[in-house]
């Protein structure tokens, strides 16, 4: 026997063993489930002799094609011992038989009922794994388009497979990659809540429940007719959000458009205890345009994630100063980090002070802001400004001072060059 094949009659033994378990207390007859030689998968009663032969004349007649072709009236046999239906997999094939003892024509209902039971299983089985081979078709696909090269890649090819990912060649899009800031620990708390099995094969169903959910609330949202989204790596996804010809031109509506619906996503995440941190790219129309795209929006979750350090929409076309930081040279940041923070006398590791700095500056000085996005009473926030002041003897209502002190933060919240992050290439 094959590993394939092994794995799949151990998949098979189990799903058995977990429906007779729970039918057992229901189901009044015995009940026998065989594979298609006739070895016994699952009993409710000792009595298997006779269910066994029931099951082997089903086979027989399978075998013998004394049967309805696919999709007709189900074979069955039974005798004076009891009644056995055939068991199909999610491919229509016969791969076992179900059996209750007792006067056929009142056990039937039973045999009739475990086998549909098992089948709904399998099916859910293999759409899940479905599911699970689809993805990863996709994820090739998006590879393909980020590492697009201009005469060399197939461009047409290209286009082919984004129009079966549902992409309009002639429409702009917008990028917006999401990656579920607590996903780990909530698959970790939810299973837990769940079930105390330590079945490798339901923990895996249950994490692609949850996937597959987030894909689900994603199109909700994000639901106009050319609007894609899809799954990647790990717990990311990915929408191309469908610029409408009629407002393309105007930049205020499609900036509306893109971050009222990405809100409305977080607020769903939310509602459901998850959270995420999205990054929008800029826009693009065509393939060709689409590997700088993407990639800028791969970048806006990477400065998300790594200056503001909490879930929130972050568009890369707000985090541009912060992007062309990342390409100074590592020796002129540090010089430039070590000079400002040794003027202001401050301690470049004060996360505290260099976060209230940024979102001051990012909240256009308005104190207000600042503190409802810091989480903190306003008091609080005009004490640490205060402390700045006095602790660096200048102001900060001086332009020059503040942007010093405020590209000095940035910097030292930037990655050093020698770390890997995904940023557009020209």
């Amino acid at each position: 026997m094959s590993q394939k094949t092994s794995e799949a009659s151990e998949s098979l033994e189990g799903i058995v063993r977990d429906v007779l378990s729970g039918m057992a207390r229901i189901v009044p007859c015995p009940l026998v489930v065989s594979d298609v030689r006739g070895r016994v998968l699952g009993i409710t009663s000792s009595a298997v002799n006779a269910s066994c032969t029931l099951c082997l004349k089903v086979m027989d007649m399978i075998a013998h094609q004394k049967t309805a072709p696919i999709g007709g009236e189900e074979c069955e046999c039974d005798d004076a011992s009891g009644a056995a239906l055939p068991l199909r997999n999610a491919y229509l094939e016969v791969i076992g038989a179900v059996a209750a003892l007792g006067t056929a024509d009142q056990v039937r209902p039973y045999a009739l009922a475990v086998k549909h039971q098992i089948e709904l299983v399998l099916k859910t089985q293999y759409r899940l794994k479905s599911g699970f081979l689809k993805e990863n078709a996709i994820q090739d696909i998006i590879q393909d388009f980020v590492n697009y090269i201009p005469g060399v890649s197939d461009l047409e090819l290209l286009e082919a497979r984004a129009r079966y990912l549902g992409f309009s060649p002639g429409l702009l899009y917008v990028p917006i990659v999401f990656d579920m800031h607590n996903f780990r620990q909530f698959i970790r708390d939810s299973w837990k809540g769940a079930s105390s099995s330590e079945d490798c094969r339901e923990a895996e169903n249950f994490i692609q429940s949850v996937k597959n959910r987030v894909l689900l609330r994603t199109k909700e949202v994000f639901n106009a007719p050319d609007d894609v989204s899809v799954p990647l790596n790990g717990d990311k996804y990915a929408v191309f959000c469908s610029i409408s010809p009629k407002i393309q031109q105007d930049k205020d509506l499609v900036f509306k458009r893109v971050n009222e619906n990405s809100h409305i996503l977080l607020k769903k995440f939310e509602e459901e205890r998850l959270s995420a941190v999205l990054g929008i790219g800029f826009f693009f129309k065509g393939v060709p345009g689409l590997s700088y795209a993407y990639r800028s929006a791969l970048e806006a979750v990477s400065l998300g994630k790594l200056l503001f350090k909490q879930p929130g929409i972050y568009d890369i076309q707000n985090l541009r100063v912060e992007s062309l930081l990342l390409s100074l040279p590592a020796s002129a940041r540090q010089r430039f980090i070590r000079d400002r923070f040794t003027e202001f006398n401050l301690d470049p590791s004060d996360d505290e002070l260099k976060n209230t700095i940024i979102v001051y500056g990012m909240n256009f000085f308005n104190r207000q802001s600042t503190a409802d996005e810091l989480h903190i009473h306003r008091n609080t926030l005009n004490y640490r400004l205060k402390k700045i002041e006095e602790r660096t003897q200048k102001s900060l209502r001086s332009f020059r001072n503040y942007i010093e002190l405020y590209i000095a933060c940035l910097l030292s919240n930037l990655p050093s060059p020698d770390l890997e992050l995904q940023k557009p290439k020209s």
